[in-house]
């Protein structure tokens, strides 16, 4: 009996493993491949979004200082720099209104991968080490013009 049962794991074994590699791998279905695929794409998004933001608020600084600058002044061009500050307050309300909604649209994603969204610590110590590395070269810059000035006036 012991040697019948031999015989006939032996087969049942090898088609068992035949049947084992002809079988389509389990994939993801397709709507957890497009909620990935559309996270990614939020993220990059929102990485253009942030930087382009801190671009608006280096540029609305710059325009408060010329308003006071043209206030104390009485400089004509006051008309154009309030102008100018305000397109730039827009433009960050809009950004800012389309960060909020694509932070929204990635927790609904994440929501529906069935994942619990913590805040991600890798992502806020790039975005740390990016706005340093922005601050060294805007004072490179600064330090570059200064060189050239004083070469000039040799």
């Amino acid at each position: 009996m012991t040697s019948l049962i031999r015989l006939l794991t032996i087969p049942l074994l090898l088609l068992s493993v035949s049947l084992a590699r002809s079988a389509p791998l389990p994939q993801a279905p397709p709507d957890v491949a497009e909620v990935n695929v559309l996270l990614r794409l939020n993220g990059i998004e929102t990485a253009k979004l942030m930087e382009h933001y801190s671009a608006l608020v280096k540029r609305e600084l710059a325009l408060q200082d010329s308003v006071r600058a043209c206030m104390k002044s009485g400089d004509t061009r006051l008309p154009e720099y309030q102008q100018a500050l305000q397109e730039a307050q827009d433009d960050l309300s809009s950004t800012k209104k389309r960060l909020i909604a694509l932070e929204v649209e990635k927790l609904k994603l994440n929501e529906r991968l069935g994942r619990k969204v913590v805040s991600d610590p890798a992502t806020e110590s790039t975005e740390r080490i990016l706005r340093a590395l922005d601050q060294m070269l805007e004072r490179l810059d600064s330090i570059e013009k200064r060189l050239e000035k004083l070469e000039r006036r040799r």
